[in-house]
């Protein structure tokens, strides 16, 4: 699993663009994140595909017309972190209710 993160102008087709490659190599995304700030748009992608591919797509991201930056990295899963690299985990009472982090956007 690789995770995409770019920057791009903030232009009316730029999404179409950044899937374009993705449909290519046969490449569904498995969560896409886009955020608008003042002066670019902020793009997230998660997929699965073999190292070449990922390397292909992130060098085919930095070429692309519109992309101001784009960095692609592998996934570790947290299962596979050594413990001194996991987070603390939080004791469930000290975690705000689901809600409340629902409406501070932090996944459940």
């Amino acid at each position: 699993t690789y995770r995409l993160v770019l920057e791009a102008e903030p232009e009316s087709n730029v999404l179409l663009r950044l899937l374009e490659p993705f449909v290519i190599h046969n490449v569904l995304p498995d969560h896409l994140d886009v955020a608008r700030l003042e002066d670019c748009i902020s793009v997230e992608l998660v997929f699965r595909a073999p190292q070449a591919i990922a390397e292909r797509l992130e060098a085919r991201m930095q070429a692309m017309v519109g992309v101001r930056d784009a960095l692609c990295e592998r996934v570790v899963p947290l299962s596979q972190r050594s413990p001194a690299k996991r987070p603390p985990a939080q004791p469930l009472l000290a975690q705000p209710p689901l809600a409340q982090r629902r409406a501070a956007g932090v996944a459940a």
